[in-house]
């Protein structure tokens, strides 16, 4: 558990620094047109896993991130949009996502669940038009 609150810690502080390099355009100032030719020449993070930290960033506060983790905390996010809550709210609440709570599900469960969730929502929608 250390070790991983450790790396998610370190991940999101990257996280939060590539973020504020696009939004504050400076990858202009370090001579790069766009932040995606910035992170092709770093090679240090995959550009799709700055996106994953941007959404981290954007979406939890550091505790509820490390606490389930941010590959979980990143296959959240869709989830809690189709809820239309805060995905930090998830985690806090503890809620549960099919048997057990988001903090004990795991990421392929999290998918599976706004999989789930997406078709039922689709269903509903179907079902008021008709």
């Amino acid at each position: 558990m250390a070790k991983r609150g450790h790396e998610a810690t370190r991940e999101r502080a990257i996280g939060e620094r590539l973020h504020e390099i696009q939004n504050k355009r400076l990858f202009e100032a370090l001579g790069y047109a766009t932040f995606p030719a910035y992170a092709a020449a770093r090679r240090d993070v995959a550009l799709s896993q700055a996106k994953k930290m941007f959404r981290i960033v954007r979406n939890y506060a550091m505790v509820d991130a490390i606490a389930i983790g941010l590959e979980r905390a990143a296959a959240l996010i869709p989830y809690a949009k189709l809820l239309r809550t805060d995905p930090g709210r998830l985690v806090g609440e503890k809620r549960v996502l099919g048997d057990t709570t988001v903090l004990e599900t795991s990421t392929l469960e999290n998918i599976a669940a706004t999989t789930a969730l997406r078709a039922e929502l689709e269903e509903k929608k179907k079902a008021r038009r008709q």
